[in-house]
């Protein structure tokens, strides 16, 4: 990944082995759920086991080094200041790598050069378009995540983020009980799930997800062994530097309760909406269930599903609509 950024050396794909993934392109894996590539498909040429360490240690929240001293000592090797938008794109393509599988918001002349660190670079590329206009994050990189995380909300089982939001009301006029549900709760409520397409001219993240109509579109999600990892750090990240905004941590708490149990799983994985490379859809539900463990995290705070988690709970309330 370091060699592929410093020299600018092409694009290496590699395939993966009993049909599980083919040289697709990411937005065709992304809509048809049947392709898998990893960091190391796009981050360098010296092996997966070599390249899947490098890439494990690099997006370690912790080990980051802030980018503008990468960006200095490149610099001062080179001794060239237009190379700087080189390096800043190979990086963010090799960042491309490792989100391969995820979709993306962001066009390739989209791509950032204003960063602190790969982790927020990752952070980034998941961003919500509609987030985008609400919250502007600071600018000011506060240091590494904090060791004590404090719970806001009561966490309850099965992972419920229950509290009372004096701003919102129930059909009956009653202050309404903020929450998310199970899968299987939605379902038999009425609501549908459906996975939401992939459109090229005008791209979503993984975080861009609508209810219509009684309908919620929820963009592909690609499970695999890393996925814990990876959003780990990124949830770790907006706890320990707020100003960045807490999208990313309210997805994955809503994705969490969403898959409770491995009927839920199933679900999703029915509507093509999940594709795992777990043993099991049990192994699914555990893995979101520890992401969403221990994050502080306020149900009737502010964050951009908020308004889902509302009109959501208003339909599923609804007699008419069971």
């Amino acid at each position: 990944m370091i060699d592929k950024a410093v020299t600018g050396s092409s694009k290496n794909k590699a395939e993966v082995s009993e049909g599980e993934l083919t040289d697709f392109k990411a937005e065709e894996s992304i809509q048809s759920g049947k392709s898998v590539h990893t960091s190391e498909d796009r981050c360098g040429d010296k092996g997966p086991c070599y390249n899947s360490f490098v890439a494990h240690d690099l997006l370690l929240l912790e080990n980051q080094i802030p980018f503008f001293i990468v960006k200095g000592i490149y610099e001062l090797l080179v001794s060239d200041d237009s190379t700087s938008r080189l390096l800043t794109d190979n990086i963010g393509e090799c960042i491309e790598g490792v989100l391969f599988n995820y979709p993306k918001s962001i066009k390739e002349f989209e791509r950032p050069v204003d960063f602190h660190h790969l982790v927020h670079l990752c952070h980034m590329y998941f961003r919500s378009r509609a987030e985008e206009h609400q919250h502007c994050a600071g600018i000011q990189y506060f240091g590494y995540f904090r060791k004590k995380y404090f719970k806001v909300g009561n966490q309850l089982e099965e992972n419920h983020w229950v509290g009372t939001d004096k701003q919102n009301f129930s059909l009956h006029g009653e202050p309404q009980i903020l929450r998310w549900r199970r899968a299987e709760q939605y379902h038999d409520a009425g609501i549908e799930f459906k996975k939401r397409p992939f459109d090229h001219k005008s791209p979503h993240s993984l975080l861009d997800i609508n209810f219509v109509h009684g309908v919620v579109e929820i963009p592909f999600l690609m499970i695999d062994d890393k996925t814990s990892f990876l959003f780990r750090n990124i949830v770790a990240f907006e706890q320990s530097c707020p100003q960045f905004g807490n999208y990313f941590t309210a997805y994955v708490c809503f994705v969490s309760q969403l898959l409770s149990l491995p009927k839920d799983v199933t679900i999703l994985a029915k509507r093509g909406i999940i594709v795992h490379q777990m043993h099991s859809d049990d192994e699914v539900s555990v893995l979101f269930t520890k992401l969403g463990k221990n994050v502080d995290f306020d149900v009737n705070g502010k964050y951009y599903l908020r308004h889902l988690c509302h009109v959501m709970e208003e339909h599923y309330q609804s007699r008419l609509n069971r």
